[in-house]
């Protein structure tokens, strides 16, 4: 079994031998905030870090300390804000209500932008979360997410409702 432990200059060591520890230091990239991620996914995933499956697996645990962090019947933005802080505080990087923008040839283009877009450095996967507080999804919530899906290449999105009772909807291709 193998530890990992981190030293105050930053740097990984193991109880392996030093050729290992190049290939755990590489995996943190220089960056101390993923080292809670990356210890969490090792034993499950040696070779490649699905972030699909991680924030899958997570989500509703993670929409539901934010909805008791800040409460019920809030405005949609507040929640935003602190679901946003909450991923960034778990090593990912997250851009928050990003601009898209789509053209059909002769047409005026039209800007959208989405609640957050989830990404992990140096992975080029990414998750699209968009975040309701409503007493009900719409249909037109839906068809926003698939807007997002079809026209801007992001094939996993999520569909999250804050209202009383938190709720995590998956759309996948």
């Amino acid at each position: 079994m193998k530890t990992i432990s981190s030293s105050p200059q930053g740097r990984i060591s193991s109880n392996k031998p030093s050729k290992n520890n190049v290939d755990v230091n590489k995996k943190l990239s220089g960056s101390m905030r993923n080292l809670s991620l990356i210890n969490q996914t090792s034993a499950v995933e040696k070779n490649k870090f699905q972030i699909g499956t991680f924030i899958h697996q997570n989500l509703m645990t993670w929409t539901k300390k934010v909805f008791n962090t800040i409460g019920a019947n809030k405005k949609e933005i507040s929640y935003h804000i602190e679901l946003k802080q909450f991923l960034l505080s778990k090593g990912f990087d997250v851009g928050y209500e990003v601009p898209l923008r789509y053209q059909r040839q002769g047409s005026k283009s039209v800007i959208r932008r989405a609640d957050l877009i989830v990404s992990m450095p140096g992975i080029s996967e990414q998750i699209l979360i968009e975040c309701k507080a409503k007493n009900k999804i719409e249909k037109k919530d839906f068809e926003q997410v698939i807007f997002y899906r079809q026209h801007f290449g992001i094939s996993e999105c999520y569909l999250v409702n804050f209202r009383h009772d938190p709720q995590v909807l998956r759309l996948k291709e």
